[in-house]
């Protein structure tokens, strides 16, 4: 809990770059909240948490971040030119999107990201 407490108060505090002008009506979800969603709207969303894993393939990026409100992580789809070069594990990220229904039975909900923000990278050395 401390933990995402902090990187909320980060998120609000580093950075000076104007906001892209989706952001202002972007509601924030905590994880937990994005995967309890039954009925997906097409209502942009604002997750923020720490990234569990990164897999890049040719036509789509997959990240699965988590904020500590939930044991599970939330799948995030993106398309691979959004991805940060220093994007890896343990980075803290904001992503914007669209919650959309998965194709996969083993999850309801995916994000579909429209921006992808590394807030922090984590040294893995």
């Amino acid at each position: 809990m401390f933990g995402a407490r902090c990187v909320r108060l980060a998120l609000r505090h580093s950075s000076s770059a104007p906001l892209p002008k989706h952001a202002a009506t972007a509601k924030l979800l905590r994880v937990k909240e994005a995967l309890e969603v039954q009925n997906p709207t097409s209502n942009d969303v604002k997750v923020q948490g720490w990234v569990r894993s990164v897999r890049s393939q040719k036509e789509i990026l997959f990240l699965h971040v988590n904020d500590g409100s939930s044991l599970e992580s939330l799948q995030v789809v993106a398309d691979p030119g959004l991805e940060p070069r220093e994007l890896s594990f343990g980075s803290s990220v904001e992503v914007q999107g669209k919650l959309i229904r998965s194709p996969h039975k083993r999850q309801n909900v995916e994000l579909a990201a429209e921006s992808i923000r590394l807030v922090g990278t984590c040294d893995v050395l």
